[in-house]
């Protein structure tokens, strides 16, 4: 399942596509909002595995200690 970033993302390919494939000014604007897109996707992506790595290390620790 695709988050809504991912989706936006795919909406904005489209778009720059089928629509400004010709207007070079428009596709360099929408590859600049597509590159912060991604790499804030990549950030959220890489945030969520170190918060499953943290909780697996909090739980490990947890039960060593019982």
């Amino acid at each position: 399942m695709k988050t809504p970033i991912e989706k936006m993302i795919d909406e904005l390919l489209d778009i720059r596509h089928y629509h400004f494939s010709e207007n070079k000014v428009a596709t360099e604007t929408l590859d600049g909002i597509l590159k912060v897109m991604t790499s804030y996707l990549d950030l959220e992506k890489s945030e969520m595995m170190r918060s499953e790595e943290h909780t697996s290390e909090l739980q490990s620790l947890a039960y060593l200690v019982c």
